[in-house]
């Protein structure tokens, strides 16, 4: 065989794989033009587009941008399941005092995603979240002190944030979902332990940002 048909065929298989990377769109580039939470709402419809918009606009320093990318790794949507890189956005979320950022946070270390399960770091990052008023937060630091995990079992507070999450919430399944925490960690409550309760709660006032 001789050097010119060697080459030859080397140009022909250089060819070929160019064309099968052509099919499968890896020559192609993902349009990142737009505003990450309107692309949010509509996920479904196109997920790598989001990922792409999401992420231009969490390297531009976008905090709210950060919290949604970071969900996408965590949850795989529109970019490939990566824990590692959902926990940093979440990080640099939560230095600007994100709350969805703060919250998203707490759960890697409530269920161990990414990160060894430390109910101790949940609890921190759930009060720092549930501060600023994020009703997830406020119901999942309810859950955490009736349980006694992370935190010194405390049904006072447990009623206080469940009923500050149920007082906040915007959509009905989420209140109803607040409500029955409240109902349930007041059967095991006394009178005054309820009505020590609902005192924090009205006296709370959220955390600026």
């Amino acid at each position: 065989m001789t050097r010119r048909t060697i080459l030859a065929g080397i140009a022909v298989l250089a060819l070929l794989g160019v064309g099968v990377a052509w099919k499968l769109g890896l020559f192609e580039t993902v349009d990142d033009s737009g505003n990450c939470a309107d692309f949010v709402t509509v996920i479904g419809t196109n997920p790598e587009r989001a990922a792409a918009v999401c992420l231009r606009q969490a390297k531009e320093g976008d905090a709210i941008a950060e919290t949604d990318i970071g969900k996408m790794y965590a949850e795989g949507r529109g970019v490939e399941q990566d824990f590692t890189e959902a926990k940093r956005w979440f990080e640099l979320a939560s230095a600007q005092n994100q709350p969805d950022g703060l919250y998203n946070l707490g759960v890697m270390y409530a269920v161990g995603e990414g990160v060894a399960q430390d109910y101790a770091q949940a609890v921190k990052w759930y009060r720092l979240a549930a501060d600023r008023g994020q009703i997830d937060a406020q119901n999942s630091l309810g859950i955490r002190y009736k349980r006694g995990e992370g935190v010194g079992q405390d049904y006072v507070q447990a009623h206080k944030w469940f009923a500050l999450s149920a007082a906040n919430a915007i959509h009905p399944a989420d209140r109803a979902r607040a409500i029955a925490n409240v109902e349930a960690v007041a059967k095991l409550m006394t009178p005054a332990q309820i009505a020590e309760a609902e005192r924090l709660a009205r006296a709370w006032k959220p955390v600026m940002p």
